[in-house]
């Protein structure tokens, strides 16, 4: 009897499924440092969209300097700018900006970008990403690993 109030776990949508129903998409990933340049970005294959990675950078550094000043808050700030189904998702720290640029972002995004901006401040914050051999490549590999969901392989 109670088969007919739950669904056999094999018959429900998978969480990817679900990111497909409502159009959720993730057009540009980026990293910038506290000047504002771009240390990071990544274009999914399936992106919508064509955009300046060093005006997006600048763009999210600017609105997390301004978040910061605005609300006396140095230490981290997680911002939102949405227009229509796009949204620009932001989370920095002193040292940091990583956002996503995307289409029906849901709120799982947030804890991801949390993820990343820790693992680049961890690992990379005292140090020149210049000089970092492997900065590229592990952190591609991260990004890659957290929106494993949102970005096709």
């Amino acid at each position: 009897m109670l088969n007919k109030f739950f669904k056999a776990k094999s018959e429900l949508p998978s969480y990817r499924d679900k990111l497909k129903q409502i159009g959720c998409r993730v057009d540009i990933i980026i990293i910038a440092d506290s000047t504002g340049k771009a240390v990071f970005s990544y274009i999914p294959s399936n992106s919508e969209i064509e955009i300046d990675e060093s005006l997006i950078s600048m763009f999210i550094s600017a609105i997390s300097s301004f978040s910061q000043e605005v609300f006396n808050d140095e230490k981290s700030s997680s911002i939102v700018v949405s227009h229509g189904l796009r949204s620009i998702a932001i989370e920095s720290n002193s040292e940091f900006c990583v956002a996503v640029l995307g289409k029906n972002l849901d709120i799982n995004l947030k804890l991801k970008l949390n993820n990343i901006l820790g693992y680049v401040t961890e690992f990379y914050g005292a140090q020149n990403i210049e000089d970092c051999m492997h900065f590229e490549k592990n952190v591609h590999l991260f990004v890659k690993n957290q929106f494993s969901e949102y970005i096709p392989s």
